[in-house]
């Protein structure tokens, strides 16, 4: 609530400003154009502050999940090639105990799957971490509200 206060207080600044601007144009007797052309450009500044806050944002999000796809990626690759030893060795390790080969690879079969399922849910969580802008969009609304007058 008082970043709200503080932004619209800016806000009020800026456009205190451009009334400020106004009477000077009043007074020098400068054209109405002039004055508009100052006021949009005092919103187009507001805008593409607005603007460069969004992309901060984006850029901090999508860095989260570029690192989310490069963990997953290079778990993935070392992960096959330690697992393919590991089942196999598991495997012949488990017929020693007199079971049949089959019934043995069988077992690591089941064993490999779960492990699948676990990294691919935890890739998954990795990927709901990655947030939306949302100061820059709440902050975006907030300045067209106050512009707007509600």
């Amino acid at each position: 609530m008082a970043a709200r206060k503080i932004k619209r207080a800016i806000l009020l600044l800026r456009l205190g400003k451009i009334v400020g601007r106004v009477m000077k144009h009043q007074q020098s007797g400068k054209p109405v154009r002039k004055k508009l052309v100052d006021a949009v450009d005092s919103v187009e500044e507001v805008a593409l502050l607005q603007l460069r806050l969004l992309g901060a944002e984006l850029r901090a999000s999508s860095k989260s999940a570029l690192f989310a796809v490069v963990f997953i990626i290079v778990g993935s690759a070392s992960l096959i090639f330690v697992m393919i030893f590991a089942a196999i060795t598991a495997a012949l390790a488990i017929s020693e105990t007199g079971l049949s080969i089959w019934f043995s690879f069988l077992i690591m079969t089941g064993v490999l799957f779960l492990v699948a399922a676990l990294l691919l849910i935890l890739g998954v969580k990795s990927f709901s971490k990655i947030k939306a802008p949302t100061r820059a969009l709440k902050s975006w609304q907030e300045t067209k509200d106050i512009i707007a007058g509600d």
